[in-house]
């Protein structure tokens, strides 16, 4: 057997018969991480499917929901879904649709936690309640259970990533099998790091009851938790107290950030003790689950790098780049001087009028046509759409209503602009939803977060790849397949300097569809 024998569509593209190939001898050499960089519209869920059914069984990661979604439309006789609590309805109160839930999820579906209005997450047993739990069992089997057993038994699983952490590593659930598979691996650094950063809520503010102390080590922050100002006097909460310093001391954190956050309501401080670095997180989390190693992103770059986040020995990877099948005229990304102004922080509000120009020109020569602007923060986003909000073509959104309002876009018909600063990942403006974009800002993270600039600050190799990964990942939100066509307009003055320095990074597909002149 082999990937192209297990092919889960009717003809694989010459790309993907070329990449499946390299796949498999390089997994037959004994190399045990794969890591392919493949672009939008490559194919690489249908790549993905035939490496899980040549080698058996296997676990296939994502960190999206609608990722997991996606590959059960397309490849539902294939896989099964298994999600978190949150994505199953809890049926204690309203058991009315337990047959149709149940199908559901044996056919390896997610039903929708609406069916009942509350999710297990949120449910009846959520505070941890152990009788109500049995109670509720003994007449119908939790939705969540039920998806469990069903994912435990089913030879080819897509996880969520962060549940699989929960499902797996903390709980057992899973066993090994013949190849992880992570798909948007370009994320696992940062969801590795999340899960091992470790967080203490304290009472006061730092920085006006107290100050936090930079200490070297993690032990030398013991005699500072454990003051008797931050104790709490309840003895269950004393209890958790400590043991949460416990935890803290044991982690051994040798390379770390301190960073808090001030809650006003409630008068409270949020430490976080944030590693540098995750060495060996990664395979301990996600990649000893599998015999062999697939990881698959649009955004890698540099592999040596890619490499040294992750904790894999770069001699036992092989690293396939895909190049682009869409033609570079097809999807032109304009870096030049008449669309451009510096919009750095230091020059944002001093620049902001030419900006609203540029904007107003570039809206006006795509009028018959929907579009997408690439805005750097919520705080800019607003600047802008108050300097628009005569302008009826342009729509935005809040935080809170983001999913709400981007599918009021996509379902117009009118050549409507959206102004968004988070639709760098997991949002689709393929065909006519979106002919052009326009990227404000080269996508540095922001240094107001003090791990971002303690990074920054020791490795700005890192903090350039954390940009080219986010730029990347903007670069394909408008052309997703052959026959999509659509515009990227660079406006950042400083994106001359940021291609140029990174000319050896980026794709050579990426550069040839750049034009300056």
């Amino acid at each position: 057997m082999s990937l192209l024998s297990n092919f889960p569509l009717p003809q694989p593209r010459r790309l993907q018969v070329e990449v499946m190939e390299r796949i498999e001898n390089a997994f037959s050499e004994g190399i045990r991480y794969v890591i392919v960089e493949a672009p939008v519209g490559s194919g690489k869920s249908a790549m993905a499917i035939a490496a899980a059914l040549n080698y058996g069984d296997s676990h296939i990661l994502t960190p999206r929901k609608n990722l997991q979604d996606q590959y059960f439309d397309d490849f539902e006789k294939h896989i099964n879904l298994m999600k978190g609590r949150s994505s199953y309805p809890c049926i204690y109160k309203d058991a009315s649709k337990y047959t149709e839930i149940k199908a559901a999820i044996k056919r390896g579906d997610t039903p929708s936690p609406s069916i009942t209005g509350v999710s297990v997450a949120e449910g009846a047993c959520s505070n941890g309640d152990t009788k109500l739990y049995e109670a509720c069992n003994s007449r119908h089997t939790c939705p969540y259970v039920i998806a469990l057993d069903s994912a435990i038994q089913n030879p080819h699983v897509v996880h969520n990533v962060h549940s699989f952490i929960f499902q797996a590593y903390m709980h057992a659930k899973f066993d090994r099998r013949g190849i992880v598979i992570v798909d948007e691996a370009h994320n696992l650094e940062d969801i590795c790091r999340d899960f091992i950063t470790k967080e203490i809520t304290l009472p006061g503010k730092a920085g006006v009851d107290y100050e936090v102390p930079q200490f070297e080590t993690i032990g030398e922050y013991e005699e500072f938790l454990l003051q008797d100002k931050f104790i709490p006097r309840r003895t269950d909460s004393k209890d958790l107290y400590k043991q949460a310093v416990e935890v803290l001391l044991l982690t051994g954190m040798k390379d770390f950030v301190v960073d808090f956050t001030l809650d006003d309501f409630f008068n409270r401080t949020t430490l976080k003790f944030i590693p540098r670095s995750i060495f060996g997180v990664p395979e301990s989390l996600i990649f000893n689950f599998g015999e062999r190693v697939l990881l698959m992103s649009g955004t890698i770059y540099d592999r040596d790098a890619f490499c040294r986040s992750l904790g894999i020995p770069p001699e036992k990877s092989c690293f396939i780049q895909v190049p682009s099948s869409f033609h570079p005229s097809r999807r032109p990304i304009i870096m030049k001087p008449e669309y451009m102004v510096n919009t750095s922080h230091a020059t944002w509000d001093a620049n902001l009028p030419e900006l609203i120009r540029i904007i107003k020109l570039v809206m006006e020569r795509f009028k018959g046509a929907k579009g997408l602007i690439h805005t750097p923060s919520y705080y800019t986003n607003s600047q802008i759409a108050k300097e628009l909000q005569n302008e009826p073509r342009l729509m935005t959104h809040h935080q809170g209503d983001f999913r709400q309002k981007l599918e009021e876009f996509y379902e117009s018909k009118d050549p409507k602009v959206f102004l968004s600063p988070i639709c760098q990942e997991g949002v689709d403006f393929k065909g006519d939803r979106a002919r052009f974009q326009m990227i404000l800002r080269v996508p540095y993270p922001s240094i107001g977060d003090r791990f971002i600039k303690s990074m920054m600050q020791g490795n700005f190799a890192w903090y350039n790849r954390k940009a080219l990964i986010v730029f990347g990942q903007e670069i394909g939100r408008i052309n997703r397949s052959d026959e999509d066509h659509g515009v990227t307009i660079l406006v950042d003055s400083r994106f001359t300097k940021f291609v140029s320095s990174n000319n050896k990074k980026l794709p050579r597909w990426l550069l040839d569809a750049f034009v300056t002149k």
